[in-house]
């Protein structure tokens, strides 16, 4: 009879552990992570209590308490964003959790920083990450989320999404997700239950800008109608350092990693019809904050991050060239004001590259594009493989994801760009010396 009651009493705990998983959608989602603070987000289900705690050598240092009632509810879930501060740099943290005063039994790792001028560090990066029903996998990589069980294997810090983490589908029967809050809610949910891409959204941190599919309509733009619903959507799903300005809308911020800075780009929310008179794919509002951000940084290099592509000059799809008055002042910018160590990466070409555009009097830009991740390829068109300024070998027309790694000693560091296929085979390798960006 005791064994009978300990095989119960197992089978208790196992069903209430389950339970508890159940009500956790997604995450913990590790956002901006710097030497003394850490943002997070998660998805819960049927939860009256949340508690989020931060475990150094077993010991909470950390605790956060919600209560669900004070939360709003989007689907009948609590998307969740919480933020630690006052950490230790260069610290390994346990994350915690419970709901309704219950332990998940997964627990999590937190890295911060180190408090230093320079340190080696890398991150993955990639666009387009279309998912298709599970029935078809046997048939077909496309639309599937085996290339992020595949990322994992390459060691990196951080994740920065390039747009398109998600699709909103546009349908020939019914109404399109993206024609009302609860179909883009119901898709990006989702996109988050699959397996393979929450195990790699829990693993380390996470950054995001969004380009047209995961923002709305197909090529959306500023006139897209549930464009602040998508913004609030965002918001509730990522955990960026911040979301445009008080005072202008959008998901643009900056963050910096040592001696490198991001400027993470909204593409989409003030965007015009392209070929326009004065059309604007950021706004001038935008476009202000980004020039006065670059004069403010002393960073080694200054990755500008955005979802279409930058220097192709004959690019039939969306791309910078579709605005040309915009992209001249942002060279003038650069020339006039001596910006140094600007490397732009892209996305949404259905292909990767890397292209080098030499300047007169001035140092090269490149463009690192790179896409897609498991949607359908899309070969250049035969102008673009004439394209003298790709660097040679780089044109690569598979499902891929990119590492880009800084190293170096202060004053010799070097950022190296690498492509890798979805098996996570390495395609190519280029490496830029922070002398050339001078």
């Amino acid at each position: 009879m005791r064994y009978i009651i300990q095989l119960f009493l197992i089978i208790l705990i196992c069903i209430s552990a389950y339970s508890q998983n159940g009500k956790l959608i997604s995450g913990p989602l590790q956002g901006h992570i710097t030497a003394t603070t850490a943002k997070l987000s998660l998805i819960v289900s049927k939860t009256k209590t949340v508690t989020v705690s931060l475990l150094n050598k077993g010991v909470i240092t950390k605790n956060i308490v919600l209560n669900t009632d004070t939360l709003k509810a989007i689907g009948k879930l609590f998307p969740i964003v919480v933020e630690f501060d006052n950490l230790i740099p260069g610290t390994t943290y346990e994350i915690a959790l419970q709901l309704d005063k219950k332990s998940i039994d997964k627990k999590f790792k937190l890295q911060t920083l180190k408090q230093l001028p320079v340190a080696d560090f890398s991150f993955l990066t990639g666009s387009c990450a279309l998912q298709l029903p599970a029935v078809l996998k046997p048939f077909t990589r496309m639309g599937s989320d085996r290339i992020f069980k595949y990322m994992l294997t390459v060691p990196a810090d951080f994740m920065i999404w390039l747009g398109d983490y998600t699709y909103y589908i546009k349908r020939k029967i019914g109404r399109d997700d993206f024609a009302s809050a609860a179909g883009m809610w119901n898709r990006q949910i989702k996109t988050r239950k699959k397996k393979h891409i929450n195990k790699f959204l829990i693993e380390f941190p996470q950054y995001a800008i969004w380009d047209d599919h995961d923002y709305g309509a197909y090529d959306g733009d500023e006139n897209f109608v549930l464009k602040d619903t998508s913004l609030f959507m965002y918001k509730n799903l990522w955990a960026n350092p911040s979301y445009g300005l008080p005072e202008v809308k959008g998901i643009f911020t900056s963050f910096r990693k040592y001696d490198a800075e991001f400027f993470l780009l909204d593409d989409r929310f003030y965007r015009t019809e392209p070929n326009i008179k004065n059309c604007t794919m950021l706004g001038q509002k935008q476009l202000n904050w980004l020039f006065e951000s670059l004069k403010k940084s002393e960073a080694t290099f200054k990755f500008i991050v955005l979802g279409t592509q930058f220097l192709n000059p004959y690019a039939q799809d969306e791309c910078y060239n579709q605005f040309p008055g915009e992209k001249k002042e942002i060279y003038d910018f650069l020339e006039k004001n001596s910006i140094r160590g600007v490397v732009f990466i892209t996305g949404d070409a259905h292909y990767s590259d890397l292209q080098k555009e030499e300047r007169k009097n001035t140092y090269p830009l490149y463009d690192f594009t790179c896409s897609p991740l498991s949607t359908f390829l899309n070969p250049p068109n035969p102008m673009e493989k004439t394209n003298t300024a790709r660097v040679l070998g780089t044109l690569t027309c598979h499902r891929n994801f990119g590492r880009i790694s800084v190293t170096g000693s202060l004053g010799k560091r070097v950022c190296s760009i690498e492509l890798y296929d979805d098996s996570a085979r390495l395609l190519w390798k280029h490496n830029i010396p922070e002398e050339e960006l001078k």
